[in-house]
């Protein structure tokens, strides 16, 4: 199934990576209070400028404003695109 996001929104998946500091692994991922990471974008809306299909992103989500949902057996979320931070080249 496809599905496309309107007005300036961006559907993204998260990209799971560890990293290991001083004997310690640290998922990109917080799941405390903020989502934060890197992900890969899916899908955008037709008010989006800069972020395209395929690019990988770094974002910062407060709870509450990046939702998630399930297609198709995978998990995507979703957010404005001023709420990118960066693309990742």
């Amino acid at each position: 199934m496809k599905i496309h996001p309107t007005s300036d929104y961006v559907f993204f998946s998260v990209i799971e990576e560890k990293k290991e500091t001083k004997g310690i692994i640290l998922s990109d991922i917080s799941q405390e209070k903020q989502l934060t990471g890197r992900g890969v974008v899916e899908s955008v809306g037709p008010e989006v400028k800069l972020v395209k299909i395929g690019n990988k992103i770094i974002f910062n989500a407060i709870p509450g404003i990046c939702k998630s949902f399930d297609l198709d057996g995978k998990k995507l979320y979703f957010l404005q695109e001023k709420q990118v931070y960066g693309i990742i080249k």
